[in-house]
């Protein structure tokens, strides 16, 4: 490497020295500059990983955060139903209103459901026979059960346990959100009657918690999002 020194000498004019720099020193700078640049690249690169590993760890402890407050959730509902299927008093209620829907009976039937409604936050509470017909439904919608409903009926009788349903909205039902149903069979527990009595279904507005809580994230981020799915 070489650099050309010119200056001007009095007024004789021009005169140009030529200096070479030591073939070591440049080696060293080349070297130095690849030093620099590997270790930029590495340096980068430790970097990326450490960020992609951190997010990631990140995104599986909020997955799991909302796994469990959504089984919390579920589990909520399904031991509310089970209290329900399993209160003397609240049979003795239902058995007492089927054999006589009088306006005293209506009236205290009605008042153990809301207290319910409003102990669930449910925006519904029906009351259907053994064969799905609706008897007794707290918003006055008395529409027929969809498919869902129907399908967890019918195992919520064979296996004599509260079953919740899957996200649903009734595509006839404008007056109901998407909602996800409990439904809770009921059976005498005296042994007087052998059949079914008819079930207790417990809708619950998905736009008031499970929207919610998927939408929500604990951080702050640009482009995250969460996706509730099929297995």
């Amino acid at each position: 490497m070489t650099i050309l020194r010119v200056w001007l000498v009095g007024c004789g004019g021009w005169r140009v020295q030529q200096n070479t720099f030591p073939r070591g020193l440049t080696a060293a700078l080349a070297l130095a500059a690849a030093l620099v640049l590997v270790g930029g690249f590495w340096f980068y690169r430790s970097q990326e990983q450490r960020l992609w590993q951190r997010t990631e760890t990140e995104l599986q402890t909020i997955a799991q955060l909302k796994v469990d407050q959504i089984a919390e959730w579920r589990a909520d509902h399904l031991m509310n139903a089970a209290a329900l299927m399993n209160s003397p008093f609240f049979i003795e209620g239902v058995v007492r209103w089927m054999a006589s829907p009088d306006a005293k009976n209506t009236q205290a039937l009605r008042a153990r459901l809301r207290i319910e409604q409003e102990r669930g936050h449910y925006f519904d509470v029906r009351l259907v026979d053994a064969d799905g017909q609706p008897r007794l439904i707290l918003s006055g919608h008395p529409d027929p059960l969809n498919a869902e409903e129907a399908q967890a009926l019918a195992l919520a009788m064979r296996e004599r346990r509260p079953v919740l349903t899957d996200l649903h909205r009734s595509a006839a039902d404008d007056h109901h959100p998407p909602h996800l149903s409990v439904v809770a069979p009921l059976f005498a527990l005296n042994g007087e009657i052998t059949g079914p009595l008819g079930a207790i279904i417990l809708q619950t507005d998905a736009r008031q918690f499970l929207y919610p809580l998927i939408q929500f994230w604990p951080t702050s981020s640009p482009s995250a999002e969460t996706l509730l799915i099929r297995r």
